[in-house]
C-alpha cells in the first residue's frame, strides 16, 4: 500500500511490530557483520549482483502482524549496504587489461 493512499478491508498497512538489529550473521558458513557494530567491522564487506563490492550497514530482522488474526506474522531478514564508488580519475593498475 503506497504511503497516503487508502486503508481498504483489502489491503494490509504495514507497521513494524518489532525491529531486531544484528552485529553479525553467519550464512552458508561464511560470518557477514556491520560496520557499525564493533564486533562485526572486521567482516562487514561483501558483494552483490555478481561482483559489485558493498560495506554492511546493518543487519536487520523485521516483524509485521498481519490485521487477520489466521495470517501467520510477516517476517524479513534484509541487509542495508552501501556501494562503492568508482573514481574515474584514478590511473590503470599494471595488472589491468582489456
Amino acid at each position: 500500500v503506497a504511503e497516503g493512499s487508502p486503508w481498504t478491508a483489502d489491503t494490509e498497512p504495514f507497521v513494524a511490530h518489532s525491529v531486531s538489529s544484528y552485529s553479525s550473521v553467519i550464512v552458508n558458513q561464511v560470518r557477514y557483520g556491520t560496520c557499525t557494530h564493533s564486533r562485526g567491522f572486521g567482516s562487514s564487506y561483501g558483494y552483490i549482483d555478481g561482483r559489485v563490492p558493498v560495506r554492511i550497514v546493518y543487519i536487520l530482522r523485521i516483524s509485521h502482524l498481519c490485521r487477520d488474526a489466521r495470517l501467520p506474522t510477516l517476517d524479513a531478514d534484509l541487509a542495508i549496504v552501501q556501494i562503492f564508488q568508482n573514481d574515474g580519475n584514478l590511473p590503470l593498475m599494471p595488472w589491468y587489461t582489456r
